[in-house]
């Protein structure tokens, strides 16, 4: 078996010394342009590739961004990974994902389990020795995270605790903007009886909620409002929706905090033969791609997902 050429071949070949040829590999501005081409030229006629590791265990700087997504199945992180990617790439920085890995059903998850999964994530991602970490939508506290990420620098996108607002840089959307120009359509149409399936009851997604319910009683619409707890999933907006269409008054429009929810909203209602809009109006929230597709054909809010990844 034919021997991998080492760094002392291409420095031989190259007729520098070990040190030199290894301050090229490391892009140091102290090599010449012409030990340097001699030391790449010799390293591409032998074959030889630098040993990453080793690489990074000498260098200040691994130009490599650790991205850590809540569900790698949900197009809600994907268009914010595109995000990142887009703009890192405009940098020359290279990306490592995680994810933290959601059930399907996140109906019957604890808490407490998301934030395990999720710690271990950054932690992995972290022992990697990237430069940084983008995150999105942690549940998790700010001693756990700090220790996690080893006081790398850290970005949060999307929905985030309270306490990690204080303590790290966070991209978000303005909930109280969105619920304004959501409830002022509905509104435009006629609707006064609107009922809400939130993403759940963590302090991200509860203050999409405390927005929603905050809009009706500036239009005096509060005792028309009707909140049904969920998740992010369709699975939440199948049930939920069964819930709701078993109240004595039902809400004649249904805002569902993302696409997926309200994927599950339609589902529901077309399987008891509610027509949409004509006797109900659904509303999603982020603009997904399938929202778009006639089988959903949905009203939605868009949320700058792309745009969160690029500033994160």
């Amino acid at each position: 078996m034919k021997r991998a050429p080492t760094l002392n071949d291409v420095a031989r070949v190259a007729k520098v010394s070990r040190s030199l040829a290894s301050l090229v590999f490391q892009d140091s501005p102290k090599v010449s342009e012409s030990s340097r081409a001699a030391v790449l030229k010799a390293a591409e006629k032998l074959g030889y590739q630098p040993n990453e590791s080793a690489r990074r265990l000498k260098s200040t700087s691994t130009k490599t961004v650790g991205v850590v997504l809540t569900d790698i199945h949900n197009p809600y992180y994907g268009h914010i990974f595109y995000g990142v990617e887009s703009s890192a790439a405009e940098f020359g920085y290279k990306l490592l994902i995680g994810n933290s890995g959601f059930e399907k059903d996140e109906l019957n998850q604890k808490p407490s389990m998301i934030r395990d999964r999720q710690i271990e994530t950054v932690k992995t991602i972290r022992s990697q020795m990237v430069d940084g970490l983008v995150c999105s939508s942690l549940r998790t506290s700010v001693e756990e995270l700090r220790s996690a990420s080893r006081n790398a620098p850290v970005i949060l996108i999307g929905h985030t605790p309270a306490a990690l607002l204080k303590d790290f840089d966070v991209v978000s959307t303005d909930e109280e903007n969105a619920a304004f120009q959501i409830l002022e359509h509905l509104t435009e149409l006629g609707h006064k009886r609107i009922a809400y399936i939130s993403g759940g009851t963590d302090e991200g997604p509860a203050r999409r909620t405390k927005a929603f319910l905050a809009e009706m009683k500036k239009r005096g619409l509060t005792s028309s409002a009707s909140v049904f707890e969920g998740s992010w999933s369709q699975e939440a907006g199948y049930a939920r929706t069964a819930e709701i269409l078993k109240l004595k008054t039902l809400p004649t429009a249904i805002y569902a905090a993302n696409d997926h929810i309200a994927l599950g909203v339609l589902a529901k209602l077309r399987e008891e033969g509610i027509s949409v809009p004509e006797d109900m109006s659904v509303l999603g929230y982020d603009d997904s791609d399938f929202s778009r597709l006639k089988i959903a054909d949905l009203t939605t809010m868009k949320e700058p997902l792309f745009n969160m990844g690029r500033t994160g």
